[in-house]
């Protein structure tokens, strides 16, 4: 099942559903093991494409990796307890 990185959950489920042919009049016998399955593979497929894709992009805009870095003003000092700098520098 191909789908976008922006699909909903409910999106993926009613296609795992529709996928093995769930229908209200089989829901005794149908089984959900192999939907839920289906649902989780599909799920972890798609994040994993995300993060590949928002490390590539990270890669080659290291300006975003801090904030304010997109607009040109990174603080040098982010990430550092200022309390413990000497002379109030970074």
């Amino acid at each position: 099942m191909d789908m976008p990185i922006d699909v909903s959950n409910n999106d993926i489920i009613k296609g795992c559903l529709s996928q093995y042919e769930y229908r209200i009049e089989n829901f005794d016998n149908f089984n959900f093991r192999q939907a839920s399955a289906c649902f989780h593979k599909t799920r972890t497929r798609l994040v994993i494409k995300e993060t590949a894709e928002i490390r590539e992009f990270l890669r080659s805009n290291p300006e975003y990796r801090y904030p304010g870095g997109s607009n040109g003003n990174i603080d040098p000092c982010w990430g550092q307890n200022e309390r413990y700098l000497t002379n109030g520098g970074c």
